[in-house]
């Protein structure tokens, strides 16, 4: 593979898969003076060492993972973490390569995922997640991800993808019911043959009191008494994908309140007040 001078490589996941006893340094400049720069968001995997000398880099976003294979020469690997800004430079594939078993490529990415950001918000106690996308090839859909220590995940939603796109666009999903203390987050990319790209992580703090909303009983049929610490105006009812389904508002503010909740189907809810959001599971 051959890469132009100071060029960039921006993608999801990395992976140099030419086996451990393989042909070494496939991966070339025109002049190997210059640096070339792969930045991974989500996973490099070296199976091989890439290259003879370390002016290939591996730029790695925060939260990426690393995979690299016990045979690797790592004096001929550079990896920067937590890459900086990205600059601008040619494609990856420009410029001309006379080396042999060396091929010039032109990389598509089925998406380019762009910023990814998670804050929380404490008024609502709620988790927002916003990224967007460069551009879009075959991209059917986005699960949306959430973890309690990194390392175990489930699944808390999904969102459609444009397909195919070549402008930027932005999405957003909510999490209404974040874990106490510190929730992970990342998004999964699914194409429309499967194939599966993963962004980085992010996470926030749940300093909220959504653990001081009360609903009794819970489980129930659906005829419920809510009470929050402060008094609330207002109660919002979700679903767990973030649809809001019903809502009651009152004139007066208060801090204890009767709500009947029996035309819902059975699963589980979210109820959202000013004092913070409760998990209501309804039962027949």
């Amino acid at each position: 593979m051959c890469l132009g001078e100071n060029s960039e490589i921006v993608t999801n996941r990395f992976q140099y898969m030419q086996n451990c006893g393989g042909p070494t340094n496939r991966m070339t400049r025109p002049n190997n003076n210059q640096t070339t720069t792969v930045r991974y968001a989500s996973e490099l995997i070296l199976e091989s060492t890439p290259t003879s000398n370390p002016t290939i880099e591996f730029w790695r976003e925060t939260g990426a993972y690393n995979t690299i294979a016990s045979c690797v020469n790592t004096s001929s690997v550079t990896i920067v973490n937590n890459s900086p800004a990205i600059p601008v430079r040619p494609a990856p594939y420009v410029g001309n390569c006379d080396v042999q078993n060396c091929r010039t490529i032109a990389i598509i990415l089925p998406v380019e995922l762009g910023l990814f950001e998670a804050s929380y918000d404490g008024k609502t106690s709620s988790a927002l997640l916003s990224w967007e996308t460069y551009s879009e090839h075959s991209s059917d859909y986005f699960n949306v991800m959430r973890s309690a220590d990194g390392y175990s995940w489930e699944k808390i939603g999904s969102v459609s993808a444009a397909g195919y796109s070549d402008k930027l666009i932005d999405y957003s999903f909510v999490d209404r019911s974040p874990l106490s203390g510190v929730s992970y987050y990342r998004i999964d990319q699914y194409d429309f043959d499967g194939a599966v790209n993963s962004s980085g992580i992010r996470s926030i703090k749940n300093s909220g009191n959504s653990a001081n909303v009360f609903v009794y009983p819970n489980p129930s049929n659906g005829l419920i008494t809510l009470t929050v610490p402060s008094k609330s105006s207002y109660v919002h009812v979700h679903s767990i994908t973030g649809e809001k389904l019903l809502e009651f508002h009152s004139d007066v503010s208060f801090s204890s309140k009767e709500i009947d909740l029996t035309s819902l189907a059975s699963g589980t809810y979210y109820l959202l007040t000013e004092g913070g959001t409760a998990v209501f599971v309804k039962e027949n």
